[in-house]
C-alpha cells in the first residue's frame, strides 16, 4: 500500500569466498582478475595487505593502477584513501582482499562506496589463517574441510559463515572506543588489546 509496508533494498549484499590460507586465497584472487577483463577495484585495510597483493599482481603480470577510472581494469585502493576520495567506484566490480576486524569501519566504507545503488555484489576473499579467522575458531572449520575433503584449492561460501564473521567484529567493537591504526591485522588486534 504506497510502499509504506515495502521492505528497503540492501545496499550491498555481502559474498565470503572463504580459503584455506592466505597463499592460495591471494592466489585465488589473482586468478580470478585474469579470467575476467571487468573493471575490478581490489579493496585492502592494511598496508601489509596491499603489498601481498600488489606483488601477487605483478608476478602474475597484471596491470593495476591506484586511481579510480584510470585505463587499467584493476584498480588497488588502501580503505583509508578510498573513505576520503570524493570518487566512487561505479561500474566497478569489488573486492575486498580481507575482512577489517571492527565491523563499524568496514560498515562505514561500504556504505560510502555504495552510496546509492541498491543490491551492489561485494565480495570479500578470507583465509582461515587470518588473525580474525584465528581468534574465533577456524581451525574447527578447518577441520570440517578437511573431514568433507576440501583440498588446499578449494574454497567454501555459506551465509552462516558471513554471518558469524558479522558477528565476531561486532563483539571486537564492543571491546573498543578509540582503535589505533596498524600495518596488519594482527598487528590492529595486539595494539588494540582485544582479547577472546
Amino acid at each position: 500500500m504506497f510502499g509504506l509496508f515495502s521492505k528497503k533494498q540492501p545496499a550491498y549484499i555481502i559474498r565470503d569466498i572463504i580459503w584455506k590460507s592466505n597463499a592460495k586465497k591471494i592466489q585465488a584472487l589473482t586468478t580470478e582478475l585474469s579470467a575476467h577483463a571487468t573493471k575490478t577495484i581490489i579493496i585492502t585495510y592494511f598496508p601489509d595487505t596491499q603489498r601481498d597483493v600488489e606483488q601477487a599482481l605483478q608476478m602474475s603480470g597484471i596491470a593495476y593502477s591506484h586511481e579510480i577510472n584510470s585505463p587499467e581494469n584493476v584498480v588497488v585502493a588502501s580503505a583509508a584513501v578510498l573513505s576520503r576520495s570524493s570518487r566512487n567506484p561505479v561500474g566497478y566490480r569489488i573486492l575486498f582482499a580481507e575482512h577489517h576486524p571492527s565491523f563499524k569501519k568496514e560498515e562505514a566504507l561500504l556504505q560510502r562506496i555504495t552510496d546509492g545503488g541498491t543490491n551492489i555484489p561485494v565480495t570479500f576473499y578470507v583465509a582461515m589463517d587470518e588473525p580474525l579467522m584465528q581468534l574465533f575458531g577456524s581451525d574447527r572449520i578447518m577441520s570440517v574441510m578437511e573431514k568433507m575433503g576440501f583440498q588446499e584449492d578449494e574454497s567454501i561460501e555459506h551465509t552462516m559463515i558471513s554471518t558469524s564473521i558479522q558477528r565476531a567484529q561486532q563483539k571486537i567493537d564492543e571491546q573498543q572506543a578509540f582503535p589505533l591504526e596498524a600495518n596488519s591485522a594482527a598487528s590492529w588486534l595486539q595494539l588494540n588489546n582485544i582479547r577472546f
